[in-house]
């Protein structure tokens, strides 16, 4: 037997087994059945309770030595899937082939990363599995990214590709690179994948290896390896020597120790091992509803959110109508979009959190229909995302999709395909007042005046046009500023510096005053606490920005909240509403304003009550409006809406 490991009491019909790789406490390995003969088949198997399954029809040709790679998280779901890459004479991958133990079945995926890929695992460049998604590096300095299903496909560049290609491992939840220095050979980097929605990665530590190995010139590749890190702690594993000494190396004490000499006639792959404990009763299954909601209303929205993958009784629980109103909702982040010419494909989708640390709550990377060319995000409410996705850009055809980020469900409206795209859409969503949304388009004419409203419902499926019952007043609503669902009405910006209001039914039309009719701009509106505000620039000190409350809904009647210098805000750059900076939204259960501003579009956030400023992140100079705030809703479906 090689490597150390017998087959008899785990696979006795096997002949050899090689480990190939491990994943949270599962081991994947080819067996052999015969000798002399290269047929094979792939075993799963838990080395903690001597479990294992067979998968089927693993005998590809003769020979073949494909790349497979084990990819298993009990925090998501209890199957686990293998991924072979599927190579071409010059070792190009041309797809995917992923077993999945949930359905029994292979299925085979096209490349979908447009271009050529090679695939580097070779001794020691293990792929990580993470956040559900397969990552390999490539010898293009870049790291290849597949989900289980085979329908997102991404690319992350290393973090210093002046340098070799690169190791990967994954702790904490992070994923992390190692290099080389081409300058110094002996000189090792780590660096943390900081934000992996927008590629940024940190360098966080560096070694020289005379230092771990004591003076001995050892190459990484050549005499040591780097066979893992904790998942838990800045503790690096490495393989070392003629008698391959396994040590660890402690990044934040800078302390070596020494495990054991593994022997000269061991060799790779070193899988690192998670033991799976065995089967045994659940503690919390004593746990009744009550308490289970009383305790998770005390959680953070992230680790709410987890916690759905726990069982299906705790999904449904997070998801019930009444829990909802006890658990946290509350502003988490921004979605928003980024166009670059420099990579492929041009745009790109991103969402960041509210704090600006830490992996992001949602996947931007929406499971859409394939059929979609593109997709827009245009409007954000209650948890629900209002998207247009094209068919075609060529010819401009698209369909409207509501989806909720949080459960990836999503709708496709009918009777979409107006032909132009110029028109604005909203979307009007209060969990609080119905399971049901509607989405409103302003109906326009060939001078961009306002004729009518048309509204989609989900509770009847249908679209119903209503002329504009704006009496005596031609409307021309901003395009670029927010509009507000509140109350069941959807107020919106026009240039006459009023807000024009109606109601989901089309019967209910009114107009409220902007708060300083006479500013310099249009105004601003958002809403919070339960209330609108809105926002404008004193014609007498552009610089100057005031916020009003509508403090009587029924009277129109504003009150001046708070007045604010942009040059005090902006550390005394001279930026300008809409030119240097936007106001993207107020949280909605406090005075807590959100700004982009700048050429790297930096997040921040200013606090009234206080008067302090927080920068979160730089979004990047290629970002674009519309910066979309979003509340999670843990419900699982759309309302009646497939």
């Amino acid at each position: 037997m090689t490597h150390g490991i017998d087959p008899l009491p785990l696979l006795p019909q096997c002949k050899e087994v090689i480990p190939l790789d491990s994943c949270n406490g599962l081991l994947l390995c080819r067996c052999l059945q015969f000798d002399g003969v290269s047929k094979f088949h792939y075993a799963v198997c838990n080395p903690a309770t001597e479990e294992w399954v067979m998968l089927p029809d693993a005998n590809w040709a003769d020979g073949e030595n494909r790349i497979a790679c084990l990819c298993f998280d009990p925090a998501i779901s209890s199957h686990f899937h293998v991924v072979e890459y599927v190579e071409d004479e010059a070792e190009r991958v041309t797809g995917v082939e992923i077993y999945s133990s949930k359905t029994g079945l292979w299925s085979l995926h096209g490349n979908g990363w447009n271009g050529v890929v090679l695939v580097s695992l070779s001794v020691n460049r293990r792929s990580v599995f993470l956040n559900g998604f397969l990552h390999s590096v490539t010898p293009a300095d870049e790291i290849v990214a597949v989900d289980m299903e085979g329908k997102k496909w991404r690319k992350i560049p290393v973090p210093d590709r002046d340098n070799d290609i690169g190791i990967i491992h994954q702790t904490q939840g992070c994923l992390c690179a190692f290099n080389v220095d081409l300058l110094d050979i002996f000189k090792l980097s780590i660096w943390f994948l900081e934000d992996y929605d927008t590629n940024n990665w940190i360098l966080k530590h560096t070694v020289s290896s005379l230092d771990l190995f004591e003076g001995k010139n050892y190459r990484l590749d050549f005499e040591y390896q780097v066979i893992a890190v904790h998942p838990d702690c800045n503790l690096i594993f490495f393989v070392y020597g003629l008698d391959n000494t396994l040590m660890a190396y402690e990044m934040d004490r800078k302390e070596v120790r020494v495990i054991r000499n593994l022997g000269h006639d061991y060799c790779w792959p070193y899988l690192p091992y998670e033991s799976l404990p065995n089967k045994r009763r659940n503690p919390a299954a004593s746990l009744t509803d009550e308490l289970i909601v009383e305790i998770l209303r005390r959680l953070p929205i992230r680790s709410v959110c987890q916690f759905k993958c726990v069982s299906k009784s705790w999904s449904r629980l997070i998801a019930d109508h009444e829990h909802r109103k006890k658990l946290p909702q509350t502003l988490s982040g921004f979605f928003y979009e980024s166009i670059n010419y420099e990579r492929y494909p041009h745009r790109a989708r991103h969402f960041t959190n509210v704090t600006g640390r830490g992996m992001p709550l949602v996947c931007p990377s929406f499971s859409f229909p394939p059929q979609w060319h593109d997709v827009d995000l245009l409007d954000c409410c209650n948890g629900l995302l209002l998207c247009r996705c094209y068919v075609s850009r060529r010819n401009l055809a698209f369909d409207y999709a509501v989806c909720n980020p949080g459960t990836e469900e999503w709708v496709v409206l009918p009777d979409a395909s107006w032909g132009v795209d110029e028109r604005r859409a909203c979307l009007c969503f209060d969990p609080a007042i119905s399971s049901h949304f509607h989405v409103l388009e302003y109906v326009v004419d060939e001078d961009s005046y306002i004729t009518g409203v048309e509204i989609y419902s989900s509770e009847t499926g249908l679209w119903t046009l209503h002329e504009n019952g704006w009496i005596n007043e031609e409307v021309n609503p901003v395009v670029e500023r927010t509009s507000v669902f509140l109350n069941g009405f959807l107020h919106s910006v026009t240039l006459a510096a009023k807000i024009v209001v109606v109601d989901m039914e089309g019967k209910k039309w009114r107009r409220i005053p902007m708060p300083d009719p006479d500013g310099l701009d249009n105004g601003i509106i958002h809403q919070t606490q339960g209330r609108l505000c809105a926002f404008h620039v004193d014609p007498n000190d552009i610089f100057k920005l005031s916020i009003w409350f509508l403090e009587d809904y029924d009277t129109d009647n504003w009150i001046l909240k708070h007045t604010m210098s942009s040059m005090k805000l902006f550390g005394g750059k001279k930026y300008r509403l809409d030119s240097g900076y936007q106001v993207t939204a107020v949280h909605p259960e406090c005075n807590l304003i959100f700004f982009v501003y700048g050429w790297h579009n930096t997040l921040m956030a200013y606090e009234m009550d206080r008067k302090e400023v927080r920068v979160i992140r730089k979004l990047r100079h290629e970002s674009r409006q519309p910066y979309l705030p979003y509340v999670p809703m843990f419900s699982e479906s759309l309302a009646d809406g497939r």
